[in-house]
């Protein structure tokens, strides 16, 4: 095999270019290796530029603490839950000596320092990473679940299944980003996806639907606010993202929709009935003022729906996702099955969901959740915005536009071409 001279290091804005040439001298049997490891930009380097790319939300701040790991090094970090191993103000750091915590501990020294290649981004890391997020979940459980019990309180799952799949998900991401680098591709390929656990949520009943509402409207120091979230989860199936995200330019009042964006960030048009899009321009107005009204010209699209009053203030503040917190811990204090299902805002779009999937079946379901459609076939028998419309209209009781308007224009049309209404 030929050799190439190292090249002096590049800028970064000149690393893909470089990556590309690089990728076709491998392809033609140059050795590049020596190469690679110069052009290639550190593991921190990598982590900024992937993370810029993210909007700001959950998944940023979630992969960022998995990034953070591969950056400066974890463990040691065992699979044991002695109680030398179950210390959160030493991050959970194995410091017990028995034979099992010595035999299970699990290591990574920093990478960040280290320029992206098969040495730092690798099969064995990326195992790494998302084993120890499993582990650090399952303990930091065991000292939840304790917690809770001192208090009376029902324990929670503690599996740390989806912790691993989370940072497995995060791992591949960046690896996706950087293949150039990598020979031989990206390394999460060679490894096994985990395992999702059971969903064991259920739907609630329609008197536990009731017994929320009420004490959602009858407690806590907002009930305007909190019953308005309840009743926009219940219509539109959002996710926590999907309320404290809301802007004014989003609501369509002439046509009952809302451009939904959680998730993924992609907005989806979601009918709603008239009282819940009144109740949301009336309490963005009264509490957003000007800026949220369509018919000033101090009007912004951008303007947060949801207001929350500030404590011992007359001053009102967008809401933000601890809102839905506050809600959860009020729900499971203060409903009887509330703390053994740890009820949460999940509960509302799970809900109506069932619903939809037992009554119209499973297209509606998944329109309803926002669901990306799977194959070819979902293709054709999809769901569309008009089809939810109803569907969600018979369920909830009331009249949308683009129900009733299809009929009156279908009524129009017979008439005039046949006569009658057929």
């Amino acid at each position: 095999m030929k050799n190439i001279p190292t090249p002096n290091p590049t800028p970064p804005d000149q690393n893909d270019d470089i990556a590309s040439m690089l990728q076709k001298l491998e392809d033609l049997g140059v050795d590049v290796s020596s190469a690679r490891a110069t052009s290639a930009p550190t593991v921190a380097e990598l982590v900024r530029q992937t993370l810029s790319l993210f909007p700001s939300g959950n998944t940023a701040r979630t992969y960022r603490t998995h990034y953070d790991r591969l950056i400066r090094g974890v463990g040691p970090i065992c699979d044991q839950t002695c109680a030398g191993c179950l210390n959160p103000d030493n991050g959970f750091l194995c410091d017990c000596h028995c034979a099992d915590c010595r035999n299970s501990r699990l290591t990574l020294a920093p990478q960040g320092d280290l320029p992206v290649g098969p040495t730092t981004l690798n099969a064995t890391n990326i195992k790494t990473i998302a084993r120890v997020a499993r582990r650090l979940a399952i303990k930091r459980g065991v000292v939840e679940n304790r917690v809770r019990a001192a208090k009376g309180r029902s324990i929670k799952p503690a599996d740390g299944a989806s912790a691993e799949e989370t940072a497995f998900a995060a791992m591949r991401s960046l690896c996706e980003s950087v293949k150039a680098y990598l020979p031989d591709g990206n390394p999460a390929r060679e490894v096994k996806k985990p395992r999702r656990p059971t969903n064991t949520r259920r739907s609630l009943l329609d008197f536990e639907l009731v017994e929320l509402y009420d004490l959602t409207v009858n407690g806590g120091d907002d009930p305007e606010l909190d019953g308005l979230l309840v009743n926009y989860g219940i219509e539109t199936g959002s996710r926590r993202l999907g309320a404290y995200t809301l802007t004014c330019g989003q609501l369509l009042p002439r046509d009952l929709l809302i451009m939904l964006k959680d998730k993924y960030g992609t907005p989806w048009a979601t009918p709603v009935s008239p009282a819940l899009m009144s109740n949301l321009i009336e309490h963005s107005v009264s509490r957003g003022a000007s800026r949220c009204d369509r018919t000033s010209s101090n009007y912004e699209p951008d303007a947060p729906v949801f207001w929350y009053q500030e404590r011992g203030s007359r001053l009102y503040q967008p809401i933000t996702s601890r809102r839905f917190d506050g809600l959860h811990t009020r729900w499971q204090r203060g409903l009887s099955w509330g703390d053994e299902l740890h009820v949460s805002y999940h509960f509302l779009r799970h809900t109506v969901s069932e619903k939809l999937k037992s009554n119209y079946g499973y297209h509606y379901a998944s329109r309803y959740l926002r669901h990306a459609d799977g194959n070819v076939t979902d293709t054709y028998g999809s769901c569309t915005t008009e089809m939810l419309a109803r569907a969600m209209s018979e369920i909830l009781e009331y009249e949308h536009p683009l129900v009733t308007g299809r009929e009156e224009r279908r009524r129009e049309v017979m008439e005039k071409h046949f006569g009658r209404n057929l």
